[in-house]
């Protein structure tokens, strides 16, 4: 398709329709699809989800599809595997390095992928260096988040994350892993040995390529997995609903959805 905007109607209906062939969730096509139609609001162009081709596909969508989630958790054991297989997919040493820190953060923080990395909807919200340090004795690490998903104009929330007891996929020590490796330059906190963002393509993608390497359906994890499996970790080992809630930064009981207990 060519690069037009105002989108026509023709190529919303296209791109709906392969969301849903690919795989996609409803409300990750609904999303997607509000993000095109806020383009367009902002300029003052007629909006797509007004026409009644597209509300329709998208309550298609969610009709077929159905609101179930059938993302399965990744847990610590499956992270651990992870961590040791990154090495025999990665491009080189330092990219199995940030691939470690990234996948180790999003699960112990339950980071949103968009909180982490550079995405085309939130190109804001990636993590900067220096959003993130360490404490004095390198026992934990302090990430700043400045938006997100539910915190989009309020003041930026700060999150501890301390030292695992499991050092293969303890994120303090994965963090200080990376750190050394990476060039001292400002920017992007994940970023390749260019200075490039790491993207949220890049992070399903890589992903995807570990645990196919491990045997694993790699269709049924998402970048979201880190988070549920975290949460659901939290839920097993008696922690009380609000703290879950608290500590991945929900703003309603819309975690439930995400246990697998």
């Amino acid at each position: 398709m060519s690069d037009t905007w105002p989108v026509p109607v023709s190529h919303i209906v296209l791109f709906i329709s392969y969301c849903f062939e690919v795989g996609y969730s409803p409300a990750t096509i609904r999303l997607y699809t509000a993000g095109i139609c806020y383009q367009h609001k902002l300029r003052n162009w007629p909006d797509p989800s007004d026409y009644f081709i597209v509300k329709k596909l998208l309550e298609g969508c969610k009709r077929l599809r159905g609101s179930q989630d059938s993302r399965v958790p990744i847990t610590q054991a499956i992270l651990h595997k992870i961590c040791q297989l990154l090495s025999r997919v990665a491009y080189s040493v330092y990219e199995a390095q940030m691939f470690r820190a990234v996948y180790s953060l999003a699960y112990f923080g339950l980071f949103r992928v968009s909180e982490l990395v550079f995405t085309t909807v939130t190109p804001n919200s990636a993590l900067q260096l220096d959003d993130m340090h360490f404490d004095d004795s390198f026992q934990a690490l302090l990430i700043r988040i400045r938006s997100s998903k539910t915190n989009q104009a309020g003041p930026p929330v700060m999150v501890r994350i301390p030292r695992s007891d499991h050092s293969s996929i303890c994120c303090v020590r994965l963090m200080q892993a990376f750190m050394r490796a990476r060039q001292a330059i400002g920017g992007f906190l994940f970023c390749h040995a260019n200075g490039a963002p790491l993207t949220r393509s890049q992070f399903s993608g890589v992903l995807s390529k570990v645990l196919n390497h491990a045997g694993m359906p790699s269709s049924k994890y998402r970048s979201h997995s880190f988070r549920i499996g975290r949460a659901s970790e939290l839920a097993i080992q008696g922690v009380p609903d609000d703290a879950i809630k608290q500590l991945g930064r929900w703003s309603s009981g819309a975690y439930k959805k995400y246990l697998r207990l």
